[in-house]
């Protein structure tokens, strides 16, 4: 005999099998797609830190030395003279979870002239360290700077910081080729 169609048996076999690879196939696509967006966060989180500290590095190797206006550093924020074009004061700093980059032209006292924009916000964390050489020639750092050298910019510094949606914390060393060390007999 020629059959055309499906037994209930084969109905229900066939459903069965349906409903133990429904949620199976489900939970692979979930997976999947949550895997595919933490990739995505993690791959912006990488980038915002990136645009942010490329345009810091930047700046500090741009830094020269002008004594109205010294390198100035302590443990979260730091303030120098750069010249990209013409001398500006330039400060970045952590102020309400937005990680600034204020700008001010050296010969203007106007504080209205300050550019400040924000490179990052979700700042939970940043600190800087500056490097100083100690009495056996290694080279330590501090979270002040203090150099009262002719040059006072520093060599290195070390910066850390922490998004507020991120679990890692990120660090940057940035080398200053026009920087000396501090000397770490100077006081604090």
């Amino acid at each position: 005999m020629n059959q055309k169609g499906l037994t209930l048996i084969e109905l229900l076999v066939a459903m069965t099998l349906f409903a133990i690879a429904a949620p199976l196939l489900y939970r692979s696509f979930y997976e999947g797609a949550r895997s595919i967006q933490k990739v995505r966060s993690s791959l912006e989180e990488g980038r915002r830190s990136y645009r942010a500290f490329s345009s810091l590095e930047k700046d500090l190797k741009n830094s020269v030395s002008y004594s109205p206006a010294p390198f100035q550093g302590s443990k979260d924020s730091f303030s120098f003279v750069s010249l990209d074009g013409s001398l500006s004061k330039v400060t970045y700093e952590l102020k309400n979870g937005e990680f600034l980059r204020t700008e001010s032209p050296v010969a203007q006292k106007d504080s209205l002239a300050a550019d400040s924009r924000v490179l990052m916000a979700g700042v939970s964390d940043f600190h800087v360290e500056y490097a100083y050489s100690d009495e056996n020639k290694n080279i330590v750092y501090r979270p002040q700077w203090s150099q009262k050298s002719d040059n006072g910019i520093p060599r290195a510094m070390k910066m850390t910081w922490k998004l507020q949606d991120a679990k890692n914390i990120e660090s940057l060393f940035v080398w200053i080729p026009q920087g000396s060390l501090g000397l770490a007999g100077e006081p604090r």
